[in-house]
């Protein structure tokens, strides 16, 4: 047994070294991971990029990764509702379990909360991980752990429609295309709502969307988004794109007394809203923050939608090719929707 793991290391912006490290010891409760898959996101770009999302600045070297999936490698004192060789999927953020937001339920909103690959906290590029067994989910039957490994993002759309409200027979407008607002287009169907229009810019993830069931797939640059929703008695909007004017038109598209939803993370702090327009229809202004006790609903939705959850997954990568993963999600090229990195390849 090998005392050491290697890890892939964000050093500073656009560089990626790869480092030994020691090898972990899973403690009482925890369990050792090896990662077999792990997705790239839109969050480790930004790190990679810029070196910071908003508050969370990488002033030391950083381990990036969240979205993964592996083998149980060693279980640690007490466990036993894992097995050494089990596949299973990770949820990345690990509350104190404590504090007054634990104790209800939201432990989204926990302010002690440890996330993987967000500053201080190293993430799961690296051979071997250690994580508190109870955030370890058993992959079901026929579910592999490249498609495990889309749990934390599908996780994301799951707690959106949980957000929103979303019930049977909602009208329901995504604003964007990426992974996270293809993932909630399949949590609102599961939640019985209907995607009646969903916006994009990159032609591989409209088309995607249109497979998946969205009923109207509009170019955001080419059409009237505004006046194309609201011919649709929208119920809901969702906002996944971010941009600066999208929350805007979500408040815009919906019925009065309507619910937009807000998950799309701006780049910038300060994003116009008009407040009068949004009292006068009356509209529920709901915000998402990661999700909260919806992973096994998430691992439930990959079992059931398992065919179109692996028409997300476009490139893969060795272990060895990180910053080409990262600088091509970056970039948008060669019609990536989800880029994995594949510790076998």
């Amino acid at each position: 047994m090998a005392d050491t793991v290697k890890a892939a290391v964000l050093t500073k912006p656009g560089e990626i070294v790869y480092e030994e490290r020691p090898r972990p010891t899973p403690g009482p409760g925890e369990v050792l991971v090896a990662p077999e898959f792990c997705g790239v996101c839109g969050s480790d770009v930004h790190y990679f990029v810029d070196g910071r999302i908003g508050d969370y600045v990488v002033e030391s070297p950083l381990v990036p990764g969240h979205e993964f999936a592996g083998a149980v490698a060693e279980l640690g004192e007490g466990v036993e509702t894992l097995r050494v060789g089990q596949k299973v999927t990770v949820e990345p953020g690990v509350p104190c379990g404590r504090c007054a937001r634990c104790r209800s339920g939201r432990y989204n909103l926990c302010p002690d909360v440890i996330f993987a690959a967000t500053p201080p906290c190293d993430g799961a590029l690296i051979e071997l991980v250690c994580y508190p067994a109870d955030f370890c989910f058993p992959l079901p039957d026929g579910v592999t752990t490249d498609v495990g490994s889309l749990a934390e993002p599908i996780c994301c759309g799951v707690h959106t429609a949980e957000r929103g409200s979303i019930s049977l027979g909602d009208r329901v407008a995504i604003l964007g295309d990426g992974p996270i607002a293809l993932s909630t287009l399949m949590a609102v169907q599961a939640s019985g709502g209907r995607v009646v229009m969903l916006t994009g810019l990159v032609a591989e993830r409209m088309k995607l969307a249109e497979e998946l069931g969205a009923e109207r797939v509009l170019n955001a640059a080419q059409e009237d988004v505004v006046a194309a929703g609201k011919a649709l008695d929208v119920d809901v909007a969702i906002d996944c794109a971010g941009a600066p004017a999208t929350p805007q038109q979500c408040i815009d598209i919906v019925r009065r007394g309507g619910r937009a939803v807000l998950i799309g993370l701006p780049s910038t702090d300060s994003t116009p809203i008009n407040v009068p327009r949004c009292i006068a229809k009356e509209v529920d202004v709901i915000a998402v923050m990661r999700y909260a006790n919806n992973f096994p609903a998430a691992v439930e939705l990959l079992r059931r939608r398992l065919t179109d959850a692996r028409k997300l997954i476009t490139h893969r990568f060795g272990f060895s090719q990180v910053a080409d993963a990262f600088k091509l999600v970056h970039e948008l090229r060669d019609g990536v929707i989800k880029a994995v990195i594949d510790f076998g390849k």
